[in-house]
């Protein structure tokens, strides 16, 4: 599933501002993986990546 986490309108909230401004990752990206995403969109690519291999969900 896709996900936009570009601007919170588009995610419920859950998006690259509060993941990253914010400081929540889990509730942020972590919450979009938790509802199924397989694909974020995002303007955040670095710290992205960065969360998923300290999740253990990129090599």
């Amino acid at each position: 599933m896709w996900y936009n986490s570009l601007w919170a309108s588009l995610d419920a909230g859950h998006d690259d501002e509060r993941s990253v401004e914010e400081r929540q990752p889990e509730a942020g990206w972590g919450w979009l993986l938790a509802h199924g995403a397989t694909i974020i969109q995002t303007d955040r690519p670095a710290e992205l990546i960065a969360y998923l291999r300290k999740k253990k969900l990129h090599p």
